[in-house]
């Protein structure tokens, strides 16, 4: 796998910006190989707009209601009691995600390869945590989700 420069990975973020219709004076920005951010392309003045995003060009969960492959499939999940929108945004991304043809595709792509935080954590990291506040949302975070998956695997298998 090739790893890209971080010229070319700029100029590629500002292609995904271009493609989207995103007007903006920030660029991408990696000051060490762990950071990742924006910096503005020249100086900016107070109460100046840095980015303009149109409407549809932002990943919400009116985007997964509104796609012309999820709709019929999340109509009748919205009047479940349990639903929440984020977890239509969810399915949203995780399709597509996966397309090839998605508007997204070259966001995901900018995306870091890897990404960890603490429901990635192993045993061991958990067991040096375990009597920590952070312990007790890292379980709630994990019976949510398992929650979710209980609730969501045996409907979408169905579809």
């Amino acid at each position: 796998k090739t790893i890209m420069s971080d010229e070319d990975e700029i100029k590629e973020f500002d292609s995904l910006l271009n493609e989207l219709s995103i007007s903006s004076s920030l660029t991408l920005n990696h000051p060490t190989n762990s950071e990742r951010g924006l910096i503005t392309k020249q100086t900016i003045s107070i109460g100046e707009n840095v980015m303009e995003v149109p409407m549809s060009s932002i990943l919400s969960s009116e985007s997964a209601y509104e796609s012309s492959y999820l709709s019929s499939v999340l109509e009748p999940l919205r009047k479940e009691e349990w639903w929440h929108d984020d977890t239509a945004l969810l399915l949203f991304i995780l399709c597509e995600k996966r397309n090839e043809n998605s508007k997204w595709k070259n966001y995901w792509k900018s995306l870091p390869k890897k990404f960890t935080n603490a429901l990635s954590f192993n045993e061991e990291e958990l067991e040096k945590i375990s009597k920590t506040s952070l312990n007790d949302e890292i379980q709630l975070s994990l019976a949510d989700l398992k929650f979710y998956f209980d609730k969501l695997f045996p409907f979408l298998t169905q579809q």
